[in-house]
């Protein structure tokens, strides 16, 4: 077997922690309450600081904006949609995901054999595992994880071919759409399992010992996503200096 159907089988699969877990953490509430912890923190800090920054980063300001669409959107469609508009703006929520998920499976199928960028991946795709899991019904949450290992398994085939016709202004500002969306799931979902909606616009985490723990243990994992983010980020840019120096040497 390659290292390139390892690297995808492994970072699709992950997609799969989340209903796993939760299916199996339902009658014990303080891994609920663990998970809870985790994956508020997680998406949060990776919406903020990894997916959200690298759009910053790449377009400016502007994307801002389309951050802020992420986040109101899916909320104005809850709260003026009723039960109806609430399904919509889940089912959006996870189409843009899985369209995140095809670009970032195509850069990873781009760069086989750099440890630090599949790392970060892994830590971004486990805790989404978790939070796609809250949406609405168990039966819609695994329909989101299949949705999302399809777009990681066409990214990793075909996202090269794809991506190439994108700006890069397009992509950023859909990763800061994204951003946003995740920062939705936060104040209208409930984690660890329990799969319902929060139409109060209030984050329902209770702060017990569990949760705290979990927090904790998300901080962690986004400070390890970030800090391999900006490595392989570093990496790029002396893959890049390498390949100046080469070509101007032989001018």
């Amino acid at each position: 077997m390659s290292e390139a159907v390892i690297v995808m089988t492994v970072t699709t699969a992950a997609f799969l922690v989340g209903p796993l877990v939760c299916v199996a953490c339902l009658n014990v509430p303080a891994l609920r309450e663990w998970i809870a912890g985790l994956t508020f923190v997680c998406i949060g800090g990776l919406a903020l600081f990894v997916v959200g920054w690298e759009a910053v980063a790449a377009v400016g300001l502007p994307a801002l904006v389309f951050l802020v669409l992420g986040l109101a959107l899916p909320w104005l469609m809850h709260q003026l949609g009723g039960v109806l508009g609430a399904n919509i703006a889940d089912a959006a929520i996870v189409l843009g995901l899985a369209v995140h998920v095809f670009v970032e499976s195509a850069a990873l199928g781009a760069t086989i054999g750099g440890a630090g960028l599949i790392m970060a991946v892994l830590v971004h795709r486990l805790p989404v595992s978790f939070a796609v899991f809250s949406l609405g019904s168990v039966r819609f949450g695994w329909l989101s994880a299949a949705v999302l290992m399809l777009a990681s398994i066409t990214g990793f085939s075909f996202g090269s071919t794809l991506t190439s016709v994108l700006s890069v202004a397009g992509l950023a500002y859909l990763q800061a759409f994204v951003a946003g969306s995740l920062l939705h799931v936060l104040t209208e979902h409930q984690f660890g399992g329990s799969a319902r909606h929060n139409h109060s616009g209030v984050s329902t985490l209770k702060f017990g010992p569990a949760t705290v723990t979990g927090a904790a243990t998300g901080l962690v994992l986004v400070a390890l996503a970030v800090s391999q983010s900006h490595a392989h980020e570093n990496e790029v840019q002396l893959s890049d200096q390498h390949q100046t120096a080469l070509t101007d040497m032989f001018r």
